[in-house]
């Protein structure tokens, strides 16, 4: 559900009980000014998660609720701040076509300059450990989804910095995806050279009402890590970030 609506339907639930209950008593009572409360209803504002917090806390929201307008609140973000990223919306399917980890790898790699030429292409398929067939093969499906645009003997990333952000449940296909993707950190921490990698672990007690606040926080991070990235027009190199909460002990 959208913040902006759940808004609506609370306060209209409060003037049906109390007809000359205002929009600034509303705004008093969530602790926001009525004329930023009044843009954030009609869709005009995007509230940053602190505030969103602070609104859900007043308004007592259940777990559930809270973390399905965190990653509303989030997507939307994304969208606003990644105006220089032509990120299309997609459905789960089509998503999940290129939420694979080769093509992943193949279209963070299709954004550095040297492999934006086509000559290039076989030092690319060597790089990704697959043949030049499969690398074409692939290209193709991903042209064909719109995720890239094979422009003669050059190609166009249209699909940027993907991220499983904007689709708020889990499938098979992406569990799998993520446990690949923690296989190669755990591989990293013995092949990589420790100056070209980070690890951390912070083991903490928390009360169940703070995780939607670690989430909140830790999707912010990764959408200011990929404004990090868009800032650069040439990059040199592929990295991953992975990022994980989970319960030791419930």
């Amino acid at each position: 559900m959208e913040l902006s609506t759940l808004l609506q339907l609370e306060l209209k639930r409060r003037q049906n009980k109390n007809p000359r209950y205002s929009l600034r008593a509303f705004a008093q009572s969530l602790n926001q000014d009525a004329g930023t409360l009044t843009r954030v209803m009609k869709g005009q504002r995007i509230v940053k998660h602190a505030t969103a917090l602070s609104v859900m806390s007043a308004l007592d929201l259940n777990s559930e609720t809270q973390t399905q307008i965190l990653e509303t609140l989030a997507a939307k973000r994304m969208q606003r701040t990644s105006k220089r990223i032509p990120m299309q919306n997609m459905g789960t399917e089509v998503f999940e076509n290129i939420f694979e980890k080769t093509n992943i790898h193949l279209l963070a790699s299709l954004r550095l300059r040297k492999f934006k030429s086509k000559r290039n292409w076989g030092l690319l398929a060597h790089s990704l450990h697959i043949t030049e067939e499969d690398l074409l093969a692939r290209m193709s499906s991903l042209e064909r989804i719109g995720a890239i645009a094979i422009k003669g003997a050059s190609v166009e990333v249209i699909a940027k910095n993907i991220s499983t952000l904007p689709i708020p449940f889990t499938t098979e296909k992406r569990r799998a995806i993520q446990q690949e993707f923690l296989d190669d950190a755990k591989k990293a921490i013995d092949e990589v050279p420790f100056e070209l990698r980070d690890n951390c672990t912070l083991t903490i007690p928390i009360n169940s009402k703070d995780l939607l606040k670690i989430k909140a926080i830790l999707q912010k991070a990764r959408n200011r890590i990929n404004v990090i990235s868009e800032k650069k027009s040439c990059h040199e190199h592929i990295y991953n970030v992975s990022m994980a909460v989970y319960p030791v002990i419930l």
